[in-house]
């Protein structure tokens, strides 16, 4: 059985480089912890 994550990743054009930060280390996270995919939206 696999299972995945879903990355919330609500952004606008005003994102900023300490919220892009976040995102890498929770998709890092994420793959530490042995999730075999990862989901986002599509905006």
């Amino acid at each position: 059985m696999r299972f995945g994550v879903y990355l919330p990743t609500f952004a606008g054009r005003d994102l900023r480089l300490e919220q892009t930060e976040r995102v890498k280390v929770f998709a890092r996270r994420a793959e530490e912890l042995g999730f075999d995919a990862l989901s986002t939206t599509a905006t």
